[in-house]
């Protein structure tokens, strides 16, 4: 084989076609290449440059979708390129130099171009000009107005609607890459379709004409893809839809949907910082609706079975009044189905007949509630953790914030709870009472039991069931019909809830009220474990609150309290000029709740511990009677409480230690009538509580100011000093007996003390010791 090398000149001459001037070199590989000539034939080698309009070309789609029965083929031996043009040979050149291509050539051509192609897309500075472009993009769409906005986002969603729609078979054809590079020879295989793998090709591409010649490139490069797809063998496609699964599992793509949640946080947050006070509180308002619906959801779905199906318990043909239709006066008493906006009849043509009807609603009843039970656990365990993840990292955003986000944060939180019970208590007002039917409304009193209306949060029992409503309170219609014309949706479903309650006979409406009893959340341990944790969390922020703080915390309560005052007399018909007690003695009950030491200026109900019983317990005196005597009125919860206070001190010291250990076993949930407590595990439980409110202590004191802590401790040697005092008192006792027992426990007390001293000074640092010796020095000297 002889090498050549031609110029323009010489080429001309041996009847080879000139290369265009626009042809630049992009890469350079050897192949053999024949022309042949009038009179003779001359083997050389050729040296082949592709132009650049193939560069960005795919290698693969480039030299593997052509296949030897689609090439023209010249029997003189002479291409025929005079009705061809520059873009046109370059193919045909291609397409020639592939085919006598090896396998081992056709796969180094098929990575260099990979290189190329991603070393292009993934250089920094592709990077630094797509940013820019982003940036640019984006401090336009922020000049934009806001209907300018509104276009753009619509026309965006819609690019990328359709984007994602012409992706769809790019992915299949990704897809198919790996298979093709493990078998080249596919590549060059001719078609042998069959016929209804013709019309298959034919109903998906574009191809009109069918010679492809109104087909795009890349409709062209699908079809192969597609037909190759379809000359697969079973085993073959399972292998490569295998492998798609795998590509695009969500455990090999989790970093990268992370990263790009984060990248979406990031950008929704500085859009955020860039609204305005209105807009922030119109998403702000548009952000809290859709939590509270989740919130609303995810409660439904964490009810019991047993709850969330009551409606269906109780009237199980309500299932059927979806389906069925009552027939007025003079129409066929049938009972017509509808389903997806269609009537469904017989095949003669007649209607189903009220049974079927039913017999269908019972089906599909049973079917929604099977599939209920099968998918609620694994529902609740995902609401659960959800919750979980948003409560931890809530209180990894409250721990990061400083003293000033704080104090505003719980101002905040404080302020939305107290609208939210408001807004509870008022929602329930025009509902909460429901009358039995009299045979004379207009001229007998009737009587009001409780209808709970559909989402009602659970309330004490003995509050729901147990007040009295008069018939001047409530609306009386005596046509017997239901207005419904300004009627809103709510109370629409009340006067539902009204009607079908009336229609219940004694023993469905006392199963119902029990159902609405258990259901209550109000007095659950759940409920008493939040509202334990609320009174503690309150007594925290009274106790860190300044002297002008709880001096206006305890005017507002002070306020709301002559409210509430108000409202229960304007209820219960108080006469406000009356001097006499509302309340006379009654008679206490053998089981009465006091401290060990109940002082009595602590008759009052805490500010920061208070429960709502207490707070709806405690009745103020009206002003009439703040005028004429300064003292209180007390309730029946007061009136029980000195009783068991007098009969305390009464009582005996071993009926005092009883009584005591009586009230611990109560406290920390055992019977006092079982004879099967465990001691150790009392113990344990008073540890625990005991170490919890050193804690509490510990937090509150470091919270505290200089001046505070000076003064804590003031007060705190005080009582030590009076204990010292009372304990050198009763060991100088008369009493023997009295002296050796108290003898005993305080040595007891002492040794405690002195241990748990003298392991605190041993972590001390040499510093710290010669500190504290120094002060107990000086203040023994004083």
């Amino acid at each position: 084989m002889t090498s050549l090398v031609f110029n323009d000149k010489m080429m001309a001459e041996e009847g080879m076609m000139v290369p265009q001037a626009e042809q630049k070199p992009s890469i350079l590989f050897d192949t053999n290449y024949e022309v042949v000539t009038q009179d003779h034939l001359v083997e050389f080698d050729y040296v082949y440059a592709p132009g650049e309009g193939e560069a960005d070309a795919n290698p693969e789609n480039l030299f593997s979708n052509v296949f030897p029965s689609e090439l023209p083929i010249n029997l003189t031996g002479q291409d025929d390129k005079s009705t061809m043009t520059a873009k046109e040979r370059r193919a045909a050149a291609d397409r020639a130099k592939w085919q006598r291509m090896s396998e081992e050539q056709r796969t180094a051509l098929n990575e260099q171009r990979k290189r190329r192609r991603h070393s292009k897309c993934d250089s920094e500075q592709m990077k630094e000009a797509n940013a820019k472009k982003a940036e640019a993009a984006r401090a336009r769409y922020h000049q934009m107005s806001e209907e300018e906005k509104f276009a753009y986002n619509r026309r965006k969603y819609e690019s990328r609607k359709q984007r994602k729609t012409e992706e769809r078979p790019l992915i299949d054809i990704e897809s198919l890459m790996p298979m093709l590079e493990s078998k080249p020879d596919v590549a060059t295989q001719e078609f042998s379709y069959a016929p209804e793998q013709r019309e298959a090709d034919a109903s998906i591409s574009s191809d009109q004409n069918g010679d492809g010649s109104n087909m795009t490139a890349k409709e062209k490069r699908a079809a192969a893809d597609r037909a190759r797809y379809l000359r697969m063998s079973e085993e073959d496609r399972s292998a490569l839809n295998q492998r798609r699964r795998e590509k695009h599992s969500v455990d090999v793509n989790l970093e990268a949907v992370r990263e790009k949640n984060a990248k979406k946080a990031e950008a929704a947050r500085i859009r955020y910082h860039q609204m305005s006070d209105e807009e922030k509180i119109a998403y702000n308002r548009r952000k809290y609706d859709k939590f509270r619906k989740r919130r609303e959801t995810e409660e439904k779905l964490l009810m019991d079975n047993d709850a969330s199906m009551s409606m269906f318990e109780s009237n199980p043909d309500v299932a059927t009044q979806v389906f069925s239709y009552a027939p007025e006066k003079g129409e066929a008493d049938a009972s017509i189905s509808f389903k997806d906006g269609q009537l469904y009849q017989n095949g003669d043509g007649s209607n189903m007949t009220a049974a079927a009807d039913k017999a269908r609603c019972q089906r599909m009843l049973e079917e929604e509630r099977k599939a209920l039970s099968e998918n609620l656990e694994a529902a609740r365990e995902k609401v659960k953790e959800a919750k979980a993840k948003r409560a931890e990292a809530a209180r990894i955003r409250y721990h990061q914030m400083s003293d000033e986000e704080k104090v505003a944060y719980n101002r905040r939180k404080y302020e939305t709870q107290k609208r939210r019970d408001e807004g509870f208590f008022m929602a329930n007002d025009s509902s909460m009472f429901m009358f039995e039917s009299k045979p004379d409304i207009s001229t007998q009193e009737f009587s009001y039991t409780f209808a709970p209306e559909r989402g009602e949060a659970g309330a004490s029992s003995e509050d729901l069931f147990d007040n009295t409503v008069f018939p001047s309170e409530l609306p009386i219609n005596l046509t017997g019909q239901d207005d419904r014309s300004s009627m809103t949706a709510k109370e629409k479903r009340a006067a539902a809830d009204r009607a079908r309650y009336q229609r219940m006979s004694e023993e469905e409406r006392n199963a119902r009220n029990e159902r609405c009893r258990s259901s209550r959340n109000y007095g659950s341990e759940k409920m008493k474990e939040a509202n334990a944790k609320k009174a503690e969390a309150a007594k925290i922020r009274y106790h860190q609150m300044s002297d002008e703080e709880k001096t206006a915390h305890n005017r507002r309560k002070y306020e709301s309290r002559k409210q509430q005052r108000e409202e229960y007399d304007k209820l219960l018909g108080v006469d406000e000029h009356a001097s006499t007690p509302m309340f006379e003695d009654t008679p206490q009950e053998e089981e009465f709740d006091y401290d060990d030491e109940y002082a009595p200026e602590e008759e009052e109900v805490d500010a920061a511990s208070a429960s709502p019983e207490d707070l709806l317990n405690t009745i103020f005196p009206s002003d009439a009677q703040h005028g004429q005597d300064d003292r209180r009125i007390v309730t029946v919860k007061e009136r029980r409480a000195a009783a068991a206070r007098d009969r305390y001190h009464k009582m005996s010291e071993e009926e005092k230690r009883l009584h005591n250990q009586r009230r611990r076993y109560k406290k920390y949930g055992f019977d006092p009538k079982s004879r099967e407590i465990n001691l150790e595990d009392v113990r344990e439980q008073m540890k625990d509580a005991n170490a919890k409110k050193a804690e509490a202590a510990r937090v509150r004191y470091h919270q505290m100011s200089d001046e505070e802590r000076l003064a804590h401790n003031q007060k705190r040697a005080e009582t030590l000093r009076k204990r010292r005092e009372e304990d050198e008192k009763l060991l100088t006792a008369n009493d023997a007996a009295v002296r050796l027992a108290k003898a005993q426990q305080i040595a007891i007390q002492n040794a405690r003390k002195a241990e748990a001293a003298r392991l605190r000074y041993q972590k001390l640092t040499p510093e710290e010791r010669k500190a504290l010796n120094r002060r107990k020095a000086e203040a023994r000297r004083s």
